[in-house]
């Protein structure tokens, strides 16, 4: 039997589903990006003006790379019930299923929405016969999440750990 797509497959009993990201999704991705960095900004001492023009410029900076470096890689929004919940960027290229990205917010945190997810990924991962990879905060709560999914510490540049799955 042939797999569904990943991004037509409804997934933990609801309807959780991605669908590519358009140019008109910019203000959301701006927002959810506010909402990782919320307790960062909690302590910066700039009116929220400011702090509003420093998180789109870090946003774009990271969007500009994140295009560099995995030009070929999927930028899905992650809806639920049809609604916006967050991101997921994967590359799929170089012999591994990279996970540049995934961010929920925070409603819809710590409802097994993003371990729905990796295990979808790791499906995947495990068919094609390659390694999920990824980089993690390594005092984040996600790092738990990877650590249960069975990721292990490959090595950290000091800011971010590199964890992987192999399949």
């Amino acid at each position: 039997m042939a797999r569904v797509p990943f991004d037509h497959a409804p997934m933990i009993g609801r309807d959780l589903r991605l669908r590519p990201y358009r140019s008109t999704d910019l203000p959301f991705l701006q927002a959810l990006y506010a909402t990782t960095r919320a307790d960062e900004m909690a302590f910066a001492p700039w009116p929220e003006e400011q702090k509003a023009a420093f998180l789109r410029q870090q946003l774009g900076a990271r969007e500009t790379h994140y295009a560099a470096e995995f030009p070929a890689a999927a930028n899905d929004i992650v809806t639920v019930a049809g609604r916006d919940a967050g991101r997921l960027l994967v590359d799929r290229s170089g012999g591994e299923l990279r996970v540049v990205d995934i961010a929920l917010l925070p409603d819809y945190r710590g409802q097994g929405i993003g371990t729905a997810l990796m295990t979808r990924l790791m499906a995947d991962a495990a068919e094609l016969g390659v390694p999920v990879r990824l980089h993690a905060d390594p005092h984040g709560r996600a790092r738990g999440l990877y650590l249960r999914l069975g990721f292990t510490s490959v090595s950290s540049d000091g800011v971010y750990e590199l964890m992987e799955r192999l399949p």
